[in-house]
């Protein structure tokens, strides 16, 4: 479905090195000691061209860490403890119930309609949020914006290295 040199889902000639334990699993830090390799994923250039769509269904009050080196996660609709950890995607989530915790080295994130506990930490992406309510919402960024409307949080965090904050409707306290 891709020709050779062709950009990959919009990312052009970017490149990422993602380190892999010995059991498959993403960032392990001790990966390399105990079997583990290193993996780099380019969006241009030769080798082999591969993805996968997944589409993961999960039963209410479940507990779900979903990890994924290059691409995007899009959640809707998930009722328990959900985890995206990404080192260079994009996420989206709306409409998650309960603890919601989303972390990416490089990406923007776009949260609507949730509830519960949040927590974003982005080293670089902007993040925009809409139509959130829960006890505790923190944000962090490192290089990016957050924009946002509609947040209610009993505990509100909003903290950026580089990048604006403006958020309209907010109640907090």
């Amino acid at each position: 479905r891709t020709k050779p040199g062709a950009s990959w889902h919009g990312w052009g000639n970017s490149t990422s090195t993602l380190t892999v334990g010995a059991d498959g699993c993403l960032g392990h830090e001790d990966g390399l000691r105990f079997g583990g390799h290193r993996v780099t994923i380019s969006g241009a250039g030769p080798g082999l061209h591969a993805w996968a769509d997944v589409e993961v269904r999960l039963p209410r009050g479940c507990r779900t860490t979903f990890r994924l080196g290059v691409g995007e996660v899009s959640a809707a609709g998930v009722d328990g403890e959900l985890t995206i950890d990404v080192a260079a995607a994009s996420v989206e989530a709306e409409r998650t119930v309960g603890s919601l915790i989303v972390d990416t080295g490089s990406g923007s994130v776009v949260l609507r309609g949730n509830r519960g506990d949040i927590s974003v930490d982005t080293g670089s992406g902007g993040v925009e949020l809409s139509d959130l309510s829960g006890s505790r919402l923190k944000v962090d960024t490192g290089s990016g914006g957050v924009t946002g409307r509609n947040v209610e949080a009993e505990d509100l965090l909003v903290d950026t290295g580089s990048g604006s904050v403006e958020i309209d409707g907010v109640r907090s306290g």
